[in-house]
Parts: C-alpha cells; sequence; structure tokens
C-alpha cells in the first residue's frame, strides 16, 4: 500500500482532517503530525508512532 505524510500549519488541521479522510477513501495510507509539536523534528520510525495514522 503506498504511504502519503501530510504536514499542515496546526490552524489547518480541521481541512487537513478531511484531506486526509479523502485521500485514505482512494486506498492510500495516510499519516500526519499531529502528535508533533510545531517544528519538531522526528525520524520516520517515531513519526509513524506518535502521528495520527488513520488506516487502522
Amino acid at each position: 500500500m503506498n504511504e502519503v505524510f501530510v504536514s499542515y500549519k496546526r490552524e489547518d488541521e480541521a481541512r487537513v482532517g478531511r484531506l486526509a479522510q479523502a485521500l485514505e477513501g482512494t486506498g492510500l495510507s495516510v499519516w500526519w503530525a499531529r502528535g508533533l509539536s510545531g517544528g519538531e523534528m522526528a525520524s520516520a520510525d517515531s513519526a509513524r508512532t506518535r502521528c495520527g495514522h488513520l488506516s487502522g
């Protein structure tokens, strides 16, 4: 399955949530940085663990 990572400004979180759900509806696995503070860096593994992974 293909994965998509979405990066966004905190004020756009509601819009990004709708986008992520739409992308997931097309069969993509979507994860986005809901668990990270602004400007925080993370490795791919820790981002997967801490971010909002929508596809179960």
